[in-house]
């Protein structure tokens, strides 16, 4: 199968995005999402600072302007930010990249393509997958997904592609006509199997800890009860 670009899926299509000048593909990072994220958080302190300092007077109302103008400066500065992880095809090496809107991209150590370790895992209930390499984890809700990112990065760029699923938690070279959609073991059909005290070894569960969900989900309580903790404090909230 030749797996180009613009065959990929959408989902695997919006992960890798193409350089600019054609030399590549990058894709985001944990550390990318969590300054991303930062930025956000911020921002939105920066809306509720400036709502406060409409409602409120005087000192109070100084305050939180200035507090308003200070993490919007902080909030823009963060999600300017860019560091991704960028395949390049003229020298065949991967590299991190650190740019930002006001200076030129910086380029960190690189590695052989060839070299880098593409590992595709199961995560859930045998169907989400992950695709591993670098420290960084991609999840796809679709196998097929996960399946059309190993053949384009094994294709494009020569990479070690390995899966962790027919066989867990062993290694094994992966093919684009793999089907990682069995399970661990072998089990007779109409087999009655106890999820929960099954070991999650070998069920080959992955969970990743720093998925956007979850990182969402922790995240956004923070700033409302911190706005309402600031209402009640100067008598808005009785």
């Amino acid at each position: 199968m030749n797996t180009n670009y613009q065959a990929l899926p959408a989902k695997v299509k919006k992960l890798l995005r193409p350089m600019a000048d054609g030399s590549g593909i990058s894709l985001h990072t944990k550390k990318g999402m969590m300054i991303k994220l930062g930025g956000a958080f911020v921002l939105f302190l920066c809306a509720q600072a400036l709502v406060l300092g409409v409602m409120l007077e005087g000192s109070e109302a100084t305050f939180y302007r200035v507090l308003a103008m200070i993490s919007a400066a902080v909030g823009l500065y963060l999600f300017c930010q860019s560091h991704r992880l960028v395949f390049d095809r003229a020298t065949n090496r991967v590299l991190v990249q650190r740019s930002a809107w006001w200076r030129a991209p910086q380029r960190g150590d690189t590695q052989r393509a060839d070299t880098v370790e593409v590992l595709l895992t199961r995560i859930d209930n045998n169907r989400r997958l992950q695709v591993g390499l670098l420290n960084q984890l991609y999840v796809f809700d679709q196998p097929s997904d996960a399946q059309a990112l190993m053949a384009y990065l094994q294709q494009q760029f020569r990479v070690v592609a390995l899966e962790q699923v027919s066989d867990w938690p062993n290694k094994h070279p992966w093919q684009a006509e793999d089907t990682p959609s069995v399970t661990a073991k072998s089990v007779p059909a109409n087999t009655p199997v106890d999820v929960a005290e099954t070991p999650m070894s070998e069920l080959g569960l992955v969970v990743p800890i720093w998925s956007r969900g979850a990182l969402l989900k922790l995240a956004l309580p923070i700033p409302v009860f911190c706005v309402l903790a600031a209402l009640v404090e100067y008598g808005v909230l009785l």
